[in-house]
């Protein structure tokens, strides 16, 4: 049995596959609600979503919305392409996808 000093945190993938998913954005009662959150859960909750905010992963919208960032832009190589870090997985037929930990979409890369 746990006893009510535990608190079990909302990580940060379950935060990403519920804002990425809301487009308009979600305000911060709706998340605690969907969550289920306890008073302790919804501290945990607001850092974590400061942290989010501060990295650029989360926005902040128009009426104190939240929403996964458009897209988690990587940083840019000295010669301005864009340097992409993530693990790659190869196909049978030689493609690969490169998985990137805060994008919402992999990378596709022909043979």
């Amino acid at each position: 049995m746990m006893s009510k000093n535990n608190v079990i945190p909302i990580t940060e993938n379950q935060l990403r596959l519920y804002l990425s998913r809301e487009t308009e954005g979600v305000r911060l009662s709706e998340i605690e609600s969907h969550f289920a959150c306890s008073r302790r859960q919804r501290t945990q909750l607001k850092e974590t979503l400061a942290a989010l905010m501060e990295s650029g992963t989360v926005e902040m919208l128009k009426g104190g919305r939240y929403r996964w960032a458009s897209r988690v832009l990587p940083k840019a190589s000295p010669a301005g392409i864009p340097a992409l870090e993530g693990e790659l997985r190869l196909t049978h037929s030689g493609n690969g996808f490169v998985m990137i930990e805060k994008a919402l979409q992999d990378v596709f890369i022909s043979r």
